[in-house]
């Protein structure tokens, strides 16, 4: 159903070796279960940056991105309900919706249909959302329509970081009144911050290195900001809850270094929920020893979460937006064209200036 005379786009294309390059390419063609859908908005992730540097694995030739809003151009057999022109959101990962652990576990979380890990597709396993068109896989499970009231801009930030950052604290089963520690003030720890809020958290503590980000933080409904580089977070923590120690922390950088951090930060019994990425190689040492236990570290839940997908929670995530429940849309700091696209990953990777999200528009 519906169809495009165009016959090549413009792609933004890992091209191996650190490197990706803008490249004309045919406009894809869908099989059975598909959807074609012309890029309205998209935005570059921290994962993005990782796969050019081979941080995680890609393969060249492929087009990069996985945050994506659009308009539906063709659909093809198995997909129902949906029509051309349509706008929707595209999560970040698009579970099949058929497999047992779709089936078995909300949002798809677990499924590997094509070999992928949690059911990430884009720039991975197939041609993602940096490029004019983009043909989504498990079409009639991940496709989201966005209802009028809410913006392109206040979609696709939840693409992947916000939904990212919402898992967390959904994971941690965070309680209300409860005090959260969030390490990491990047665009999936501040969705983190805003999800705590919504939860019904007594305390919210954010912790960064960045001025800005830690200014950000308290914009979005953080109690108190820590910078790490001024303070001793965990004495601070330690005196802020009176020797309590945070509820649930979560971390949302993904090194070795926050993680500890925020291992610290928990107190007994608590939770910490890890949503950084630290990439194919990454690795951490967590202190075992006797002391460490004594001191409570062994008695803390540690759990960790990916970005959830599926229609379902992009319903959920959609209509929390459009009733006005949060609005994360100021994380687009700075708007390029898809012509200009090399130049917003340089503006992204170096933050030669204030940036969290830098949306790619066609």
């Amino acid at each position: 159903m519906g169809a495009t005379a165009v016959r090549t786009m413009k792609g933004y294309v890992f091209a191996g070796d650190g490197r990706a390059e803008l490249r004309e390419l045919p406009v894809p063609e869908i099989a059975s279960g598909e959807a074609l859908v012309r890029m309205r908005l998209a935005s570059i992730c921290a994962t993005d940056l990782k796969i050019i540097d081979g941080r995680i694995p890609g393969r060249p030739g492929t087009v990069l991105g996985h945050e994506l809003v659009g308009e539906i151009v063709a659909v093809a057999d198995g997909v129902r309900g949906y029509a051309p022109g349509q706008r929707v959101y595209v999560p970040g990962d698009t579970p099949c919706g058929q497999c047992y652990e779709c089936l078995g576990n909300a949002n798809g979380r677990g499924c590997h249909a094509d070999g992928t890990i949690a059911a990430f597709h884009f720039a991975t396993q197939r041609d993602g959302a940096h490029a004019e068109y983009v043909a989504v896989p498990y079409a009639q499970a991940n496709l989201t329509p966005i209802p009028d009231e809410v913006t392109d801009e206040q979609a696709v930030v939840m693409a992947c970081g916000g939904s990212t950052g919402f898992a967390a604290v959904e994971s941690s089963e965070l309680r209300m009144g409860d005090t959260v520690a969030i390490v990491g003030q990047g665009p999936v720890g501040l969705a983190a911050t805003v999800a705590a809020r919504l939860r019904g958290a007594g305390y919210v503590i954010a912790v960064d290195v960045i001025p800005w980000r830690l200014e950000m933080s308290m914009r979005l409904g953080a109690d108190v900001a820590l910078d790490a580089t001024q303070v001793d977070v965990v004495e601070i923590v330690r005196r802020l809850t009176g020797g309590w120690m945070a509820d649930v922390a979560i971390e949302a950088v993904g090194t070795p270094q926050t993680f500890l951090t925020a291992l610290r930060l928990v107190r007994p019994a608590g939770v910490l929920s890890s949503v950084g990425n630290y990439g194919m190689q990454g690795s951490l040492t967590l202190p075992l020893d006797a002391g460490a236990f004594m001191g409570g570290i062994g008695e803390k839940r540690i759990i960790t979460s990916t970005s959830p997908g599926g229609k379902e929670r992009g319903r959920r995530l959609m209509h929390m937006i459009e009733h006005g429940k949060f609005d994360l849309s100021p994380l687009i700091t700075h708007r390029f064209p898809l012509g200009e696209i090399g130049a917003a990953y340089e503006l992204f990777r170096d933050r030669r200036e204030p940036v969290f999200k830098v949306g790619i528009r066609p």
